[in-house]
């Protein structure tokens, strides 16, 4: 396994598959080799947004996590596009030192899920990048608009009497009209599987609305590696042991025995 393979799988925006890769490069890996420096990983990334990346939610008092998110999305931005042409490192590089503190995208949907203000933007640009980095500016910018649009449902969804796993699967499709590109794709997937988790009203569909959302091997196997990821951070937290993180572990078991 090698960085080299986990580029390969990002530019080919096979991006879970990428970040899977990513898990275990870092878990699995760089504990072992202590005795490098972490810029030795990310020589071009700037040291500010390593810094900011590096405290994790657990060491921060849940209040601070939405200033917080959009402090690291304002110096992400600012790595990404004010990269001189052909400078050294790229997107890439600065993606990977994200996916390597990768708890901080669960935290920014759980944010744009949980709170009634309008979406903040840095919130919807920091997503729209950790899952498309190899996307342009307008590519990302159009996955925001997108995003905001499924988000905004999603919070109407919530307080209605009569949810169901169509309305779900609805809102995970693609139109004709609205293309999505695969980065908008996993994003919106993403605060799908959120919504299911943290809304009341999620928690009765939740099983039929995920066997809408991984119909294939590749998205069931991305399904289990968000769960998996967020458990671990909610158990990191203290926060796992009940509501929805016994809804989470009930479905990772599910999941896991149909593959």
């Amino acid at each position: 396994m090698s960085v080299q393979r986990v580029s390969g799988a990002a530019q080919e925006g096979c991006l879970p598959h990428a970040l899977s890769l990513t898990s275990v490069l870092f878990l699995h890996v760089l504990p072992l080799q202590l005795r490098f420096a972490f810029k030795a990983y990310f020589p071009h990334a700037p040291a500010s947004l390593a810094t900011v990346l590096s405290q994790l939610p657990e060491g921060l008092p849940q209040g601070r996590w939405l200033q917080r998110l959009q402090l690291i999305s304002q110096q992400l931005r600012e790595a990404v596009e004010n990269q001189p042409q052909g400078s050294r490192g790229g997107p890439l590089q600065t993606w990977f030192l994200l996916a390597h503190f990768g708890g901080w995208a669960d935290v920014a949907a759980e944010q744009l899920l949980r709170s009634d203000m309008d979406p903040p933007a840095a919130l919807l640009w920091f997503l729209a990048f950790y899952h498309g980095p190899q996307e342009g500016a307008q590519q990302r910018a159009r996955t925001m608009v997108q995003a905001e649009a499924v988000l905004r449902r999603l919070r109407e969804l919530s307080g209605s009497a009569h949810l169901s796993a169509r309305d779900l699967q609805a809102l995970g499709e693609s139109s004709p009209g609205d293309p999505r590109s695969p980065a908008c794709t996993q994003l919106i997937r993403q605060l799908l599987l959120t919504f299911l988790l943290w809304a009341p009203r999620g928690h009765t569909v939740v099983r039929e609305a995920t066997a809408f959302m991984a119909p294939t091997r590749d998205v069931t196997q991305e399904v289990i590696g968000f769960l998996d990821q967020t458990l671990y951070r909610w158990d990191q937290l203290g926060t796992g042991a009940s509501g929805p993180g016994a809804l989470a572990r009930a479905l990772l078991q599910e999941l896991r025995a149909q593959v």
